[in-house]
């Protein structure tokens, strides 16, 4: 009885006191699935019980109790949660802040190019999308014209807007210091996720994981699609400046 009263003080002041430790915010088709799993294989970081909570995007006005119920909570662990969109959407960086400023933040970033394509995959294979690729592009901005954030035509149709990564990570940082916020390159962390998953384990103050790590895999959309040269064209002079900014702001380089 003595155990379970102690355990029941914990819980309530958990919800009244305790917040969320980490957030892996995006980028949306670069590997946030992988490295949440890597993430949530050390013993002192609970997984929640799903990935994507989407708390601060599409959730907010059910209150901080209905979020801390999605996490175990155990004592001394890490808690936290991935959903890429947080990157994206303007409001959130405004929101996580007041919901915790000492939150660290993870970020894995993909070749804006590679990463447009790969959402565009994932659409038609959902049904989202049924115009070709190019066409796709081509009809973004009249698509997006007026949508804000949170419309369906954000989420689903963002191939060429989710690619400016400089102006989302602006976006964050006017709210959050840089020591709060890492940056992982997807090429990086898939050609040596033992190495990178150690460097997030430091950022999080934790040990290393001396065990050997699960293997996981991304997210991967098994079909027949290439990325035609029109479409590469069409993207890589679409993201020139941006990736320059980057690279000028963030030590980022995804030129080719």
């Amino acid at each position: 009885m003595g155990t379970n009263l102690l355990n029941l003080k914990y819980f309530r002041a958990m919800f009244k006191k305790r917040k969320i430790d980490y957030l892996i915010i995006g980028a949306q088709k670069s590997g946030t699935t992988s490295l949440y799993e890597y993430l949530t294989a050390h013993p002192k970081i609970d997984a929640a019980n799903k990935k994507e909570i989407h708390y601060f995007d599409a959730n907010h006005d059910k209150g901080k109790n209905w979020y801390h119920l999605r996490f175990p909570w155990t004592r001394g662990h890490l808690q936290g949660e991935a959903t890429p969109y947080y990157l994206f959407h303007d409001a959130c960086p405004k929101l996580v802040k007041k919901y915790n400023s000492k939150v660290k933040l993870i970020v894995i970033l993909r070749n804006p190019v590679d990463r447009a394509f790969s959402q565009y995959r994932m659409n038609v294979k959902r049904g989202d999308e049924t115009l070709p690729f190019v066409d796709a592009l081509h009809a973004e901005e009249k698509r997006l014209m007026n949508a804000s954030a949170s419309d369906p035509q954000s989420v689903v149709f963002s191939y060429k807007k989710r690619g400016l990564y400089a102006e989302q990570l602006d976006r964050w940082l006017k709210h959050f210091s840089k020591e709060q916020l890492m940056i992982l390159e997807y090429e990086h962390f898939f050609k040596n996720p033992w190495i990178e998953i150690q460097k997030v384990y430091r950022f999080l103050g934790l040990s290393e994981y001396e065990d050997e790590l699960p293997s996981f895999e991304s997210n991967k959309n098994i079909d027949n699609m290439t990325l035609s040269e029109d479409a590469k064209t069409l993207l890589r002079r679409y993201f020139a400046g941006p990736n320059k900014t980057l690279t000028q702001q963030y030590n980022i380089n995804f030129e080719e």
